[in-house]
């Protein structure tokens, strides 16, 4: 378990420091890369990162928290399937080949415009929302301390890497990104 916790650590700190625009401006310069290069550079990263991760996960030896029930394990699917749903619905709006890198970005900052719409209309960060109900999902389904380990660091990755996002969007769209902010919440809807 150790080792798990260290490499997801490590995963998602250099995740994190390699999306700060300093970092990719450094290593874009120094490499003669373009915005698409760098992205590329950093999707490749980040799986090789993840299928290294989740091997581990995968190797751990498994322990329950509890003796899965059908209603936990119903939650627990219908969660999953939600989040996953909620993850495909927030990728909708993102052009997949700027995204990946196999295009260079529309717009200089790589961000394009503010959306407002779609799921954007209920929380800041809809994709966040839909990884942390498929983690937590995950828990119900399988009732395993694995999977609670990693909900929880996942969980606090998703908070501090919504902050991170926090910033750089604020910096990139100033006070029309104050007013979104003020008007809709980061990760809980709420419906009114």
């Amino acid at each position: 378990m150790a080792y798990f916790l260290l490499a997801l650590l490590g995963y998602f700190f250099l995740h994190s420091y390699l999306a700060l625009e300093s970092v990719k401006a450094r290593i874009a310069a120094r490499l003669g890369w373009s915005r698409a290069g760098y992205r590329r550079f950093y999707n490749g990263v980040a799986l090789l990162g993840l299928v290294g991760v989740l091997w581990l996960y995968f190797k751990l030896p498994t322990w329950s928290l509890w003796t899965p029930v059908v209603g936990t394990t119903l939650l627990g699917w219908i969660s999953v399937l939600t989040g996953l749903a909620i993850m495909y619905l927030a990728m909708r709006p993102y052009d997949l080949e700027e995204f990946l890198g196999t295009r260079a970005p529309q717009h200089a900052a790589g961000l394009g415009e503010l959306s407002i719409r779609g799921l954007n209309a209920y929380v800041r960060h809809p994709l966040y929302l839909g990884v942390l109900i498929f983690f937590w999902g995950n828990v119900l389904r399988t009732a395993s301390g694995n999977a609670l380990v990693l909900a929880l660091v996942g969980t606090l990755y998703i908070y501090i890497g919504a902050r991170l996002e926090e910033r750089k969007l604020l910096a990139a769209f100033g006070a029309d990104y104050v007013a979104y902010r003020s008007k809709t919440p980061m990760l809980i809807p709420r419906f009114r």
